[in-house]
């Protein structure tokens, strides 16, 4: 048990002590996200970042709830690109707010919590996001052609101007698409 827990130590001593070749995945990436991954390479070992997702209705309330009760600021600010109707009316106060938490020195993250391709966007949370999505509807969901298939990406374009208003401004995002 003891040369277990020798190996375990030095082997977690060895894995901190490497560095990291950061190589974007994607070389279409702006250099803002490129120096962002870099940043989150950088720090790894030696710095935690806390984050707090906000609710498109109250854009600060749980950042402002973490300040409150710690004193101290997340360095991560997120909220919700979300597709029914009140999301996407509110879509431009969320850029404009991340824009501003970008200014005060915030990472930015972005999630999008797509109502299903076949339900219209006035759906709702429940009913039109977390639900299951059968194997046969799945498939026509993914095949091109479909009502379906055609449905899907025109959700998925639906923030396309809003990120674009981000990324004019040198502001990368942790995008977050469908991420359950």
């Amino acid at each position: 048990m003891k040369t277990f827990f020798t190996i375990a130590i030095l082997s977690a001593f060895l894995f901190s002590a490497c560095t990291y070749s950061v190589e974007n995945v994607n070389s279409n990436a702006t250099k803002e996200a490129k120096e962002l991954l870099n940043y989150i390479y950088e720090i790894q070992g030696k710095e935690v970042l806390s984050g707090q997702h906000n609710y498109m209705h109250e854009l600060t309330r749980s950042q402002d709830s973490v300040v409150k009760y710690t004193n101290r600021l997340p360095k991560i600010w997120g909220a919700d690109m979300a597709n029914s109707k009140v999301g996407v009316d509110l879509r431009q106060k969320v850029v404009d707010e991340a824009k501003r938490q970008f200014k005060r020195g915030h990472i930015i993250t972005l999630m999008y919590h797509m109502v299903r391709p076949m339900m219209h966007d006035s759906t709702g949370y429940f009913p039109g996001v977390k639900v299951m999505v059968t194997d046969e509807e799945w498939e026509r969901i993914t095949t091109p052609g479909t009502w379906e298939y055609d449905s899907l990406i025109s959700k998925i374009d639906g923030p396309v101007p809003y990120l674009k208003q981000l990324q004019k401004e040198g502001i990368p995002i942790l995008w977050r698409l469908f991420m359950r």
